[in-house]
């Protein structure tokens, strides 16, 4: 769930750093989210997921929310802003 106060998402990942800039770091983090995002999306278009359906629709909210943070750091650091 996201912070109210800084708006990063408080469930991150062992080893995740959200103040990385190293660019190696930031691409491994837009690996990992785009794999797990991924496969989250496979396994709701198998429709086989019903039971959980709720479950997993939230956790993909929350890894496509990561994706979009790591998605900005990376503009932030090519950028310098």
């Amino acid at each position: 769930m996201p912070d109210s106060n800084t708006g990063l998402d408080l469930e991150l990942l062992p080893g995740e750093d959200p103040a990385a800039s190293d660019r190696e770091d930031i691409e491994l983090w837009l690996s990992v989210y785009q794999e797990l995002a991924g496969f989250c999306d496979e396994l709701l278009s198998r429709g086989s997921t019903q039971d959980n359906l709720p479950t997993l629709v939230a956790h993909r909210r929350r890894l496509r929310r990561r994706l979009a943070f790591w998605r900005r750091r990376e503009l932030e650091t090519r950028t310098g802003s």
